[in-house]
């Protein structure tokens, strides 16, 4: 699963820095946020449960912060090569799991650090033969 995972995004990153080049923020974040509607909606109608209020106020204030966060994604990705970009998204796991362990006590497990150093040395790989 991790494997398709780090194939999509890199799909993703060449994709959105190729679609950069030629449309601007707000048409690309248009088709992604639709796309993403359409496919997380057809699993919603299976799993569907009515949001109290308050979880209401919530799933909004994650779609605006999301919106505004995947906004400032897009229009970086205009100014930086594709290599960069692909370290930028691969350290948003690595931040994404500090804050884990630190706000909600996970556990820092064996798969845990094997992640992280794969991680890291992908990371690594491409920083220093982008150099070369």
């Amino acid at each position: 699963m991790a494997f398709i995972s780090g194939i999509t995004s890199s799909v993703a990153v060449l994709s959105l820095r190729q679609a950069r080049k030629n449309d601007r923020s707000e048409l690309i974040i248009f088709y992604l946020m639709g796309t993403g509607f359409v496919v997380n909606g057809l699993f919603m109608l299976f799993y569907w449960a009515q949001p109290t209020f308050t979880q209401w106020i919530y799933l909004c204030i994650s779609a605006i912060l999301g919106l505004a966060g995947q906004w400032f994604v897009t229009v970086g990705y205009k100014y930086i090569e594709a290599s960069k970009g692909s370290l930028i998204s691969t350290s948003r796991v690595l931040f994404a799991g500090s804050l884990g362990v630190i706000w909600f006590n996970d556990q820092i497990t064996f798969t845990f650090l094997l992640g992280t150093s794969l991680i890291l040395s992908a990371q690594m790989y491409i920083l220093y033969s982008n150099k070369k």
